[in-house]
């Protein structure tokens, strides 16, 4: 029972991975975990938090809304954290994802649709992160 929000970042080489996870701690961003990844696969995956995102939700967050509901004062560094990987991602484009797992979520799967990095932005600066949307 947990947010995961998940970042893809084709643009990075998970290599270097460990270096962004430094830079986004640095710039004074939200915790940022580099994923392993198979072998096969070139870009990184990283995951925001300390093994999930609960701990960026608001105490009035509902996993059944269209948004889930962050703390003010979590969305400004993760909006830190996205400036890192975006600057590190250079011309590559990368996505984010923010999901709930587990019960007791019992809405029906999110029909999946993208926005862009710029309503992202939009949505932390209104302490929010879409349900099920991936942002690009």
């Amino acid at each position: 029972m947990c947010l995961f929000i998940h970042i893809r970042a084709d643009g990075i080489p998970k290599q270097h991975a460990g270096w962004v996870t430094k830079q986004a701690s640095e710039a004074g961003g939200a915790h940022l975990e580099a994923l392993r990844q198979p072998k096969s696969e070139k870009g990184s995956l990283f995951s925001l938090g300390h093994g999930c995102a609960c701990e960026f939700l608001s105490d009035n967050a509902d996993w059944n809304a269209p948004y889930y509901r962050l703390d003010a004062d979590q969305a400004g560094a993760i909006e830190k954290t996205l400036g890192t990987i975006r600057d590190a991602s250079g011309t590559r484009t990368f996505s984010v994802h923010a999901a709930w797992m587990g019960e007791p979520a019992v809405h029906e799967p999110a029909r999946e649709r993208s926005a862009s990095f710029a309503e992202l932005l939009k949505d932390l600066l209104q302490a929010r992160i879409a349900n099920g949307v991936t942002y690009r």
